[in-house]
């Protein structure tokens, strides 16, 4: 992989913020957009106020006989010109405020999803290497650790509607389940 790097990564539902994102007014804005028909990602970061901070073309592919915690990723960043070029191609979209939380294990980075999406929060932790993922237990507000279950990529995500998210989410909320098993 010359020009990629493996990201490990184990993502959660939650089904309430915790204090210190329902009450922040620091987070980002990310705007998604699949390409059809492939494994290329479109994403637009803005600040809080609106202004841009990064454009970027991302490839993430699981590499044969590997987790789904593992993927390999590749970016390139975009001029505003090239981003709105790579725009006309379409794509299902996704809209989510970020925000991340600084744990002992690192950055714990909270998708507060929009639109059709609306109601879904995700928790998203990328690890070093497999000892420290493995070993990573999460806060208790983590309702419940959705990295197996390939509906809650974002890819998948984009393709839902209100209520194909209904029915997802009552999967994970009509009964209590372990946040470490998925």
């Amino acid at each position: 992989m010359k020009y990629g790097y493996i990201e490990r990564e184990r993502r959660f539902l939650l089904l309430v913020l915790p204090n210190a994102v329902s009450t922040s007014t620091h987070f980002r804005c990310i705007n998604d957009w699949y390409l059809p028909h492939g494994t290329l990602r479109l994403r637009e970061v803005r600040d809080a106020a609106g202004t841009v901070l990064v454009r970027k073309l991302t490839q993430k592919v699981r590499p044969a006989a590997t987790p789904l915690t593992h993927t390999q990723t590749t970016t390139l960043y975009l001029s505003a010109a090239e981003f709105e070029l790579m725009r006309l191609l379409g794509g299902a979209s996704i809209c989510k405020r970020r925000y991340n939380l600084l744990m002992a294990a690192g950055e714990l980075g909270i998708d507060v999803f929009e639109g059709n999406l609306r109601g879904l929060v995700l928790a998203e932790m990328e690890f070093a290497d497999d000892a420290a993922m493995q070993a990573y237990s999460g806060p208790d507000f983590l309702h419940q650790e959705v990295t197996h279950n390939p509906d809650f990529q974002g890819g998948r995500l984009a393709q839902l509607d209100a209520q194909d998210l209904k029915d997802l989410m009552s999967q994970y909320t009509q009964s209590s389940h372990p946040k470490r098993s998925s």
